[in-house]
C-alpha cells in the first residue's frame, strides 16, 4: 500500500501503535507489538536510521516482552547494535536474552554470539560458546562453522595451539568434503608453520591448493615456506662448515703443540 513511501509507511505504523496503546482488547497487543515491528523494521531497512530503529525495537521488547516480535526484535536489534552502533557487548546483551526463549534456531544464535565474543577479543569465551554449540547441536547446519570458530578462537590464546590443531583436525575427520576443509587445511598450515614444521606446513597447502577459491594465496605461501626451508638448510650448511673449520683448526693447533713438545 505503502510501497516506495517508506516515511508514509512508518508514519501509519506509528499511528497503528498509539491506537492499539489505547485500545482495551485482547487483540492489542498483537496489533501493537506487529505495528511496532513494522515500525522498526521501516527505520532501519528502508530508512536506513539505525538508532531510531533501535529505539523503536526496545519499546516494543519494554512494552511486550513475551510475544514473539519482541523475541525478532531481540535479534534485529543486536545486529544493529554490532554492525551499526558499534556496541559489541549491548549485542551479546540481546543474543543472550533472545536465547533463553529457546527459539527453533537457537543453534545459530549461539553461533552469532560466539562471533561476537571472537570480535570482543574475548577467545576463550568464543571457543566456550562454540564448543557448547558442538556438545547440543552437533548436527546442526552450524556445527561445522562453529567447530572452525573454536579452533581459530584457540590459536588466539597464548598456549593453546596445539589444542587448536586438534580442534581442526577433528573437524576434517568429523565432517568430511565440507565447505570448510580448504580453509582449515590452510589454517592447519599455518599454525604448523608457526610451530616451526615448515615441511608438514607445506603438506597441508598443497592438500589445500586443489580447491582452495584463492589458489594463487596458497602458492605464495608454499613458494615462502620452501624459501625459509632452503635458507635454513643453506645456514645449517654454513654451520657445518664453521664447525669442522674449527674443529680442524683445533686439531692443527693440537697437532703443531704436540710437535713443539717433542724432543
Amino acid at each position: 500500500m505503502f510501497f516506495g513511501n517508506p516515511r508514509r509507511a512508518l508514519n501509519e505504523y506509528e499511528r497503528a501503535a498509539e491506537l492499539a496503546a489505547r485500545e482495551n482488547s485482547t487483540r492489542s497487543p498483537f496489533v501493537q507489538s506487529r505495528a511496532l515491528r513494522g515500525a522498526a523494521d521501516v527505520c532501519y531497512l528502508e530508512l536506513r536510521e539505525p538508532a531510531r530503529a533501535a529505539a523503536i525495537y526496545r519499546r516494543l521488547i519494554r512494552i511486550h516482552p513475551e510475544r514473539p516480535e519482541a523475541l525478532e526484535a531481540r535479534v534485529s536489534l543486536s545486529h544493529i547494535l554490532r554492525s551499526d552502533l558499534h556496541d559489541l557487548r549491548g549485542a551479546i546483551a540481546e543474543l543472550a536474552a533472545a536465547i533463553a526463549r529457546q527459539p527453533p534456531w537457537v543453534a545459530a544464535l549461539r553461533y552469532e554470539m560466539a562471533k561476537l565474543y571472537f570480535e570482543l577479543g574475548n577467545y576463550r569465551q568464543s571457543a566456550l560458546e562454540a564448543e557448547a554449540i558442538l556438545q547440543r547441536y552437533g548436527t546442526s547446519a552450524v556445527a561445522v562453522r562453529a567447530n572452525f570458530l573454536k579452533a581459530e578462537a584457540l590459536a588466539m590464546i597464548d598456549g593453546r595451539s596445539s589444542e587448536a590443531i586438534l580442534a581442526l583436525e577433528q573437524l576434517l575427520e568429523r565432517f568430511p568434503d565440507s565447505e570448510l576443509e580448504p580453509h582449515v587445511l590452510y589454517q592447519l598450515g599455518r599454525l604448523r608453520a608457526e610451530a616451526g614444521d615448515l615441511e608438514a606446513a607445506i603438506e597441508q597447502w598443497v592438500l589445500a591448493l586443489k580447491m582452495h577459491p584463492n589458489p594463487s594465496f596458497i602458492q605464495s605461501a608454499i613458494s615462502r615456506a620452501r624459501k625459509r626451508l632452503e635458507q635454513a638448510s643453506a645456514s645449517d650448511r654454513v654451520a657445518e662448515a664453521l664447525i669442522a673449520n674449527a674443529v680442524f683448526d683445533g686439531l692443527s693447533t693440537l697437532r703443531d703443540t704436540e710437535l713443539q713438545l717433542v724432543p
